[in-house]
């Protein structure tokens, strides 16, 4: 069995979604391995312009929601967006259908209290293995709900994303925030003494090459209601990381793995007072190089996950 269907849900089909970028490259990845791989949505509503801000070559084949379910082997980071095409498919049947053929990859979802994300919470406990989870640092969250049959499928970062000491310039600070936001925190960075601040945004294209040319890049997400103190892997923190900026973030679970590479704190004011300091922080492309690249140990656990 080498065919492979991966779940791109077509509504999170927006620049900068993080789970979009990741399952497309674990589609590509898949392609390398000698997989067949193909991308559907639930309600079959991809549009191949939506891929384009990725600048990933050679995005694989998209296929009908019918021929995905008829498959012997999905891929799903979105399950709630599944379930209706699941009952629709098999009915009664759709619990046995997705012990044999799906496999999840849980990046977000488990980690959000509202209804539907409960839904596919309880689905998964009642004997959907195995699973995998996009960050280890997760791990004991995970297993206090109940998962104990997981591995870890880390995110890796693009080997793109590296340094170019040439671009880099001294005093520059990096951020990724909305366009609403941006104003906001300029003044803040400039009250700080930082008067050079980047938005990180755009492409994945665009984005390494304003990463590159920052010194530092400052992280910080505040708490959002009804979700775990600590969603999302943190991307765009690992991709400035890649790209040889040193790093300030917020204190979150999500980030315990970069402890010792970046200044974790838990006060905004002294993610300020942190700016600068090199002692607070190691090497990050080093560390991403080491831990963060789709390498053997990564493939290996594909492998297991598929099989």
């Amino acid at each position: 069995m080498r065919d492979i269907y991966v779940h791109v849900d077509a509504a999170g089909c927006y620049q900068g979604n993080g789970g979009q970028l990741m399952l497309t490259l674990l589609a590509q990845a898949l392609v390398s391995m000698g997989y067949n791989v193909a991308l559907f949505d639930a309600q079959d509503a991809l549009n191949p312009a939506a891929f384009d801000w990725m600048a990933i070559n050679d995005i694989p084949p998209f296929a009908p929601v019918a021929d995905a379910l008829a498959g012997e082997r999905v891929v799903s980071s979105w399950l709630n967006k599944l379930f209706g095409s699941m009952w629709a498919h098999d009915g009664s049947q759709s619990f046995e259908w997705a012990r044999a053929h799906l496999r999840y990859w849980c990046q977000d979802e488990m980690l959000r209290q509202d209804r539907q994300c409960l839904t596919a919470r309880v689905f998964i406990l009642s004997g959907l293995v195995p699973m995998v989870i996009s960050n280890r640092s997760n791990t004991e969250y995970y297993r206090a709900l109940g998962f104990d049959n997981l591995d870890a499928l880390d995110i890796w970062i693009r080997d793109e994303f590296k340094p170019a000491p040439e671009k880099r310039i001294t005093g520059r600070v990096g951020i990724q925030v909305t366009p609403a936001e941006e104003q906001g925190w300029r003044e803040r960075l400039t009250s700080a003494g930082w008067a050079d601040v980047l938005n990180c945004t755009g492409s994945q294209v665009e984005v390494r090459d304003t990463m590159q040319s920052c010194e530092w890049f400052l992280s910080w997400q505040a708490p959002k209601p009804m979700v775990f103190d600590g969603e999302g892997f943190g991307l765009a923190l690992h991709e400035a990381l890649a790209c040889g900026c040193k790093a300030v973030a917020r204190n979150t679970p999500n980030l315990a793995h970069l402890r010792g590479t970046v200044a974790l704190v838990d006060r905004l004011s002294g993610a300020l007072v942190l700016l600068g300091d090199d002692v607070a922080v190691g090497d990050g492309a080093a560390f991403i190089d080491a831990h963060y690249r789709l390498d053997a140990e990564r493939r290996a656990t594909i492998e297991r996950w598929l099989a």
